[in-house]
């Protein structure tokens, strides 16, 4: 549940800071314990409260940046 994993992402917040955590998953492996969506459910629970511009920067810009990808369109965000 999304408030086991609280203290974990809070301390890999707190240690790279915003912009150096991204959003990842195991998947297909997660699916053994839920689905894509159940995984990311966890994660933006355990991030809020969250601005705007920090979710962006979880969820895309910080891997676009550093896999230095082309302009991406987000399409989730932190009201979902």
């Amino acid at each position: 549940k999304p408030a086991d994993f609280k203290p974990l992402v809070e301390t890999a917040v707190e240690l790279f800071g915003h912009d150096r955590v991204m959003f990842g998953s195991d998947w297909p492996a997660c699916l053994s314990a839920g689905t894509y969506v159940d995984a990311y459910e966890v994660l933006v629970q355990a991030l809020r409260p969250i601005s705007p511009e920090v979710f962006a920067k979880i969820f895309g810009r910080n891997a676009q940046d550093f896999y230095r990808l082309t302009d991406m369109e987000y399409f989730i965000s932190p009201q979902h």
